[in-house]
């Protein structure tokens, strides 16, 4: 915050003293705005604005999901597919669009439908998703099928443990899938490699097991919590401070320098495949080629564990070795009136699911509040709300690693460590925060 500086000698000391004492009320009323950084992968996972305006308003709701590990699944029941499921970026998309069409058509048609058909959009629709889903065969004839010798190639003369080994040391989405479309044999082993890495990124695109801090944009890098920041991180630290001394920027930074891949379908990959012309192929590998630009489409993610009931689950502190437990919010409901509390105990804590309102990961107070409360970071405490403790900007699990998993099935902890409940001393902090900003009717708000 800039200082209110008086200059008495100066005739008109007056006027820089209201323009000084202006400036610091406007610097107190802005305040400092609020990012949730992942260390590791170099992203940001929420806020971007005043603390207050998220914390208070269920802004890092996003942060329950992202801490819940997820797997894939087949989807069961067919859907539409789209074209625009494959996301190409625009500079290829007109190629795309119509290599899609083309395929499509041409796989309907050999499927048996006409041109009269195109009205049934359901048997269409089942017809394609059952042609790109993972087990069906493909409407072509293997290499290996075929009379001449000649035609086989020397690849499949490998044995498979060995192709295998070949597939999972390629690792750009590119080569996996020119491979793949070689011949059947290799389609099937690339299928496999391809919802391998998507599963990899389905994971990577989570937060679980991350360094997460909330960093003010008033953060100075000679000031960092304990024990977050490597020594490599440190020292390129020292490099940019020549420029610029805020742990904000520096984080900001990296972010923009990121490589990280978070598509499995990125526009290197487009790049490479429109050059070397994938997509006009002869149909077998085009149809091949299909099924792996889909794989997204007939794979979900696994919805057991962000279905469960938050009393089941909690949240851990992997670095700390801390958990807070999700049946403990209903401590937050002691005080209430009978019939404030009879609405929020029919609101969250209802385990049958035609009477369920609200799921853990949508609560207007939840781990995700929780959490964020607790990694904020900076030497300034401007915050855009109250704070009784004066400790809110100072958070004690800041730049820690986290994840939300089943209460009774917590990740296991270094040797000598032991889990610890603080679910209590949490929910005294939440109690007190919220009744800062909200007053007596505080209960209203969770």
């Amino acid at each position: 915050m800039p200082a209110v500086t008086v200059a008495l000698a100066n005739p008109f000391s007056a006027l820089h003293l209201s323009t000084n004492i202006c400036l610091a009320l406007y610097t107190i009323e802005m305040g400092q705005y609020w990012v949730i950084f992942n260390i590791d992968k170099q992203c940001e996972e929420g806020g971007g604005g005043k603390l207050g305006e998220f914390l208070l308003s269920s802004g890092f709701q996003i942060l329950n999901s992202l801490l819940l590990r997820s797997s894939l699944t087949v989807v069961k029941t067919p859907r539409t597919i789209f074209v625009h499921d494959i996301r190409p970026p625009r500079e290829y998309a007109f190629a795309v669009f119509a290599f899609h069409r083309q395929v499509t058509e041409t796989f309907l048609s050999r499927a048996g439908f006409s041109e009269a058909d195109s009205r049934d959009d359901v048997r269409r629709d089942a017809a394609l998703f059952a042609f790109l889903s993972p087990n069906a065969p493909m409407p072509c004839p293997s290499i290996r099928t075929r009379t001449h010798t000649y035609f086989e190639p020397k690849l499949l003369a490998l044995p498979v443990e060995l192709l295998v080994m070949i597939f999972q040391a390629l690792e750009d989405t590119f080569s996996i899938v020119a491979l793949s479309l070689t011949c059947e044999l290799c389609f099937s082993l690339g299928y496999s490699r391809i919802l391998a890495r998507l599963k990899e990124l389905a994971y990577s695109n989570l937060a679980v097991g991350d360094r997460l801090i909330c960093v003010g944009d008033y953060a100075t890098l000679d000031d960092l919590p304990a024990g977050v920041f490597s020594r490599a991180e440190k020292d390129e630290m020292d490099t940019w401070k020549s420029s610029d001394e805020e742990l904000y920027s520096f984080l900001q930074k990296k972010r923009e320098k990121s490589i990280f891949q978070r598509t499995l379908y990125d526009p290197s990959f487009w790049r490479k495949a429109i050059k070397a012309k994938l997509i006009d192929r002869p149909f077998a590998e085009q149809a091949r080629l299909l099924k792996l630009l889909h794989v997204e489409s007939v794979h979900e993610e696994d919805q057991t564990l962000l279905n469960t009931h938050g009393r089941y689950l909690a949240l851990c502190n992997l670095t700390s070795g801390e958990f807070v437990r999700g049946n403990s919010f209903s401590l937050l409901y002691e005080g209430a009136r009978p019939k404030l509390r009879s609405s929020l105990e029919k609101k969250y804590e209802l385990d049958t699911p035609p009477n369920r309102v609200v799921p853990f990961h949508e609560r207007q107070l939840g781990f995700g509040e929780v959490l964020a409360s607790r990694i904020c970071w900076s030497q300034d405490d401007s915050l855009a709300m109250v704070d009784t403790s004066g400790r809110l900007h100072r958070g004690p699990w800041a730049g820690h690693r986290f994840e939300i998993t089943l209460a009774d099935a917590k990740p296991c902890l270094e040797v000598g460590k032991v889990w610890k409940d603080v679910s209590e001393e949490v929910m005294r902090e939440m109690r007190e925060l919220w009744q800062g900003n909200f007053g007596d009717q505080w209960q209203e708000y969770i």
